[in-house]
């Protein structure tokens, strides 16, 4: 267990997403099997800036792969509306596709312990000054729109259907 207390004035939590909010990761997905989870940098200091940007509805870290973990962000009623083409797929999860045979995206949808952030960003927000004012704080830290949070009953063709994958499973 983990107990601690708000450094800031704001604290930003698993809900307030909704519809037409952006959804987006920092770094790179998938591939953790292959050494990630005992070599990480955690975000804190990333998420501690995105909790000060008043746009960042909602927010947590990826651990048990994406898939699974954006259902905690996703509000009643819509759905998440992923691009599977801008995913920000790791080189790990690309090697290792090609031992499990499993795409690459699987990996970074499924593989959990990526230790990255997903973060809706509201839908009114100036994406591409949230974008740049990002690259000044952390220049060597990916960040990648990978969607939005769409009505249930408007979901787009060629988003990818999340329900399809699963993310770790603890008591499997």
């Amino acid at each position: 267990a983990l107990l601690g207390r708000a450094a800031g004035p704001r604290i930003v939590t698993r809900t307030g997403a909704r519809a037409g909010d952006a959804i987006y990761v920092t770094g790179e997905l998938g591939g953790s099997r292959l050494g990630h989870h005992w070599r990480f940098t955690p975000r804190v200091a990333e998420g501690a800036w995105l909790a000060r940007q008043s746009a960042v509805r909602a927010m947590m870290d990826v651990s048990d792969g994406l898939a699974k973990d954006l259902r905690a962000l996703t509000p009643p009623g819509t759905k998440p509306a992923i691009d599977g083409a801008a995913m920000p797929v790791s080189a790990a999860a690309r090697r290792l596709a090609m031992h499990t045979k499993k795409s690459p995206l699987h990996h970074a949808l499924c593989d959990g312990e990526d230790y990255e952030l997903v973060f809706a960003l509201a839908r009114t927000a100036n994406r591409a000054a949230f974008e740049k004012s990002w690259r000044r704080a952390f220049p060597r830290t990916r960040l990648t729109c990978i969607g939005q949070f769409v009505l249930a009953k408007g979901f787009p063709a060629g988003a990818l259907q999340l329900e399809k994958f699963a993310g770790y499973e603890h008591f499997r």
